[in-house]
């Protein structure tokens, strides 16, 4: 029995080492992540901006849309 522990200590050594470092790099890649995560957070826009962006645009087409019929209305007086 002594022997077998004796022959079989190196290779757990060797798998405890292996899961060490398996676990260092999923720490790594959990502090990574979180980053990012953090990062997308910080630079999304929420439901609140892109409601003001679309409210906006549709703000602007509209005054478009009447520059545009103030231009025909123009034309079609010097003709």
């Amino acid at each position: 029995l002594g022997q077998r522990l004796d022959q079989n200590v190196p290779r757990l050594d060797q798998n405890i080492t292996r899961l060490d470092q398996k676990i260092d790099r999923v720490a790594v890649e959990l502090v990574n992540t979180q980053a990012d995560v953090r990062e997308i957070r910080r630079t999304m826009a929420t439901k609140d901006d892109v409601s003001r962006i679309l409210g906006a645009i549709d703000a602007f087409v509209v005054d478009l849309k009447d520059h545009e019929g103030r231009l025909k209305a123009l034309e079609s007086a010097r003709r």
